[in-house]
């Protein structure tokens, strides 16, 4: 960061570092995240599309999110952006045939979706649902019902059109479609 940046003033200013980082592919330093961690404004509910179009941009970076991503996850920024976060931070999976924990399988998941994103209307839902897909595991109950109530809140805190969020949480809910039909 540059010495005159003010994290305390520029809620969005770590989405765009990290958009940044993750879109050029480089590590974030943790001396970039040490005044963010301590400083940082909280975003505003609603977020400013400033912020959610550095969400996505972030979310759009391919290989470079998840070395970004789980920087900010490292230093606590994650939960700050999106508190519901926690409740998947190293989560295990019950289900064999998933490679990572809950949290790394959803940033994975949307790391992949950025190679789709010319094959979409919206580039914006297909990343933020891979984000989301799975927020729901570790909770009682079916996953994808409560990942579905998850996703409405935490879209709505984002700022999204009454439209987008349902879009969204009908993508979260029926993720598991294709694999059942199968």
């Amino acid at each position: 960061l540059a010495l005159d940046a003010r994290p305390d003033r520029d809620p969005v200013l770590l989405l765009r570092l990290a958009a940044a980082a993750a879109q050029a592919n480089l590590p974030v330093s943790p001396g970039a995240l040490t005044r963010p961690a301590r400083d940082l404004a909280p975003m505003p509910v609603p977020w400013p599309e400033p912020a959610r179009d550095a969400l996505v941009s972030l979310l759009g970076a391919g290989p470079g999110l998840v070395p970004v991503w789980e920087a900010l996850d490292r230093h606590g920024l994650i939960v700050r952006l999106i508190p519901e976060w926690e409740a998947v931070r190293s989560a295990p999976q019950g289900n064999p045939v998933h490679l990572y924990r809950v949290d790394r399988h959803l940033v994975q998941t949307a790391a992949e979706s950025g190679a789709h994103v010319r094959d979409v209307a919206r580039p914006d839902l297909l990343l933020v649902a891979a984000l989301l897909h799975d927020i729901g595991k570790g909770q009682p109950g079916d996953h994808s019902e409560v990942g579905a109530a998850i996703t409405q809140s935490i879209t709505d805190a984002m700022g999204f059109s009454v439209a987008d969020q349902t879009t969204l949480v009908l993508l979260v809910r029926h993720h598991l479609l294709l694999p059942e039909t199968a």
